[in-house]
């Protein structure tokens, strides 16, 4: 059967555009992850322009997490959890990548996505995270989305 008509029985570990990123889930190797040539280059895509600085902005990790296809990046800046976080997927089928940064109450998307119902469930859970009055499929008022063209 084709892979549309079984989508379960894909094996996005093996099967993804960036299946050799697979070994970095369950360590905090983000420097690896962040310096892969493919990553490196669809995140300049999505940041073309931006000051931000994930060596910084992650400096606290979250171990490397894998929901979905993607493997998800979290943490803050050291000492400043309460106004400093980001959360970075980067999705090994499509090859593609995410990232929410929350600076001071206020949250930037950085993504391919110019809708926020496209970002992924997971995504929106981190934005949800960081807003007390939040909904999940509503963008909260506090979340711009900075969108590059494909």
């Amino acid at each position: 059967l084709a892979r549309a008509e079984e989508p379960e029985k894909i094996d996005w570990k093996k099967d993804g555009k960036w299946s050799h990123l697979v070994p970095y889930i369950g360590t905090y190797e983000y420097d690896a992850v962040l310096n892969d040539k493919d990553v490196k280059a669809e995140l300049a895509k999505i940041l073309k322009g931006q000051d931000v600085d994930l060596a910084k902005e992650l400096q606290v990790k979250d171990p490397i997490a894998f929901i979905s296809d993607c493997l998800t990046m979290g943490g803050n800046q050291e000492h400043e959890a309460d106004t400093h976080r980001a959360y970075l997927e980067v999705c090994i089928n499509q090859g593609s990548v995410r990232l929410a940064v929350f600076n001071k109450g206020k949250i930037t998307v950085y993504s391919r996505f110019d809708n926020y119902q496209y970002l992924s469930r997971d995504m929106k859970i981190w934005i949800y995270m960081q807003n007390n009055d939040a909904t999940l499929e509503t963008q909260p008022d506090n979340v711009q989305l900075a969108v590059q063209p494909k």
